[in-house]
């Protein structure tokens, strides 16, 4: 039997059944949804922890953040450079220090405004607020070893600037060497670009910490539309992520950790990134868990369904079928356009999750770094499970049908019984 005579066979079959049709790609629509769910949610903690170890300079369990629990108005908030200086002393803490996107405002960066503006689908954007402020990220200057800068083009920075900056790819025609300077108040700052970083470069997102209903997947961030500002002077903030030397634990900071609560009468909490992770893991775990749960019984029920609906069509057309033996058709002629038409059925059903999970996902993406973030996590993890969901209910439904209908005896179909 030709393809075409196989088509024929199959459009025959749908339009005989729409409703059945119908009913059967819900169900099977359904099931692609529900899998797709759970492993979104579920691998996007995984793919969190895959990212950050690619791009940090350790290990993710070395990593995390060291809070000082003090009241704005203590005199300590003021020598916090001082303190955080002490504890990247220490032989335990190979990086420490402060890292965060916010935005410069325009007067005096007009020029990178303008690149940043132009380039706007890439890298990230935090909302209508920066749209006439320059995107950077901050970190400390102690804190440069936690991911690699790579650079294309660098230099030794003057030592007399308050900040210098490392700019991302897209503004590569911007020399190095170029100062900004910007005046606030009665106060003026410099600012020495240094470097020229490489196109595709990361660097850890500081909402990693966060918990946010997206904040799953988000764990780093595109460099390539973005200004990394390195303080070399101040550091205001009371939270710094911190990454260990290799061989060193979080015991033994704490021990060393006590020693400063001592000396400063304050109190230090420290949070571990892969805890962070799980906890994120844990605003979406109630669902996940009722998903997960649900997900064997839907799977089986629509197995149940579609076979007794196939089972029963198939036996009201034993006649039929008889008719098409007496003919010359032969069973696996017969058998071939049953396989066909389910294999139509799937590759529409997981067509139609496909696009819908994609707009789901789409209409998730709170930033375009989160939005592809996102789309990887689908792409890498979640659209592989539903295809193999969909190679297994292939399997399932349509070889039980097909081997009941082998055994069937033409002489029986003819008459109907």
């Amino acid at each position: 039997m030709h393809i075409k005579s196989l088509l024929g066979f199959v459009l025959e079959e749908f339009s005989r059944n729409l409703k059945q049709l119908m009913l059967e790609l819900i169900l099977l629509v359904s099931s692609f949804m529900l899998i797709g769910l759970v492993s979104f949610y579920g691998d996007g903690i995984t793919y969190s922890k895959d990212s950050v170890e690619e791009i940090i300079n350790g290990d993710i369990s070395q990593t995390g953040e060291l809070f000082i629990e003090i009241p704005l108005w203590n005199p300590l908030m003021k020598e916090s450079r001082g303190v955080m200086d002490e504890i990247n002393n220490l032989e335990e803490v190979k990086a420490i220090g402060e890292q965060i996107v916010e935005g410069f405002e325009a007067s005096g960066f007009e020029q990178l405004i303008e690149i940043q503006q132009q380039h706007r689908n890439y890298g990230i954007s935090y909302g209508e607020e920066y749209t006439n402020s320059l995107e950077a990220l901050f970190i400390s200057d102690t804190l440069l070893g936690l991911c690699d800068l790579k650079t294309v083009e660098r230099i030794e920075g003057s030592g007399k600037a308050d900040y210098e900056f490392y700019l991302g790819s897209n503004f590569s025609d911007t020399p190095v060497g170029t100062v900004f300077t910007k005046k606030l108040g009665e106060e003026t700052y410099t600012y020495e670009v240094v470097g020229i970083l490489e196109k595709n470069s990361y660097w850890i997102d500081p909402d990693v910490y966060t918990e946010t209903e997206a904040g799953n997947i988000n764990a780093k961030i595109c460099l390539d539309n973005l200004v990394v500002s390195v303080d070399k002077k101040t550091v205001g903030a009371t939270g710094w992520t911190v990454l260990l030397e290799d061989g060193a634990s979080w015991e033994d900071l704490t021990k060393e950790i006590m020693k400063l609560e001592d000396k400063y009468d304050v109190n230090f909490r420290i949070t571990k990134l892969e805890s962070t992770l799980y906890d994120k893991n844990l605003s979406s775990k109630e669902i996940t868990e009722y998903t997960r749960q649900f997900f064997p019984v839907l799977v089986f029920s629509v197995i149940i369904i579609i076979l007794c609906m196939q089972i029963t069509n198939m036996l009201k057309r034993k006649k039929e079928y008889g008719i098409l033996f007496s003919n010359g058709v032969s069973v696996f002629e017969i058998c071939k356009v049953w396989m066909l038409a389910f294999l139509c059925k799937i590759v529409i059903s997981l067509v139609f999750a496909i696009a819908i999970f994609t707009g789901l996902v789409y209409m998730s993406g709170i930033t375009p770094q989160l939005l592809e973030q996102g789309f990887i996590v689908f792409q890498h993890y979640t659209v592989w499970k539903m295809a193999a969901l969909s190679v297994v209910l292939y399997l399932i439904i349509s070889i039980i049908p097909i081997t009941i209908f082998s055994k069937m005896k033409p002489a029986q179909m003819v008459k109907g019984e």
